[in-house]
């Protein structure tokens, strides 16, 4: 019963931290609320 218990504990605890590392990068990434590839699409025509 431990042995299970410790895994789901550890399964549960890698998952909220994958989750936290996704939304920081978002929260990063993803200061503007549009998408990447408007971004670069913007980013191409100020260069032409």
């Amino acid at each position: 019963m431990k042995r299970k218990m410790l895994l789901i504990l550890s399964l549960l605890i890698k998952q909220i931290a994958s989750v936290t590392v996704n939304s920081a990068c978002m929260m990063h990434y993803g200061q503007s609320k549009e998408p990447a590839s408007l971004q670069r699409l913007k980013k191409q025509r100020k260069y032409q």
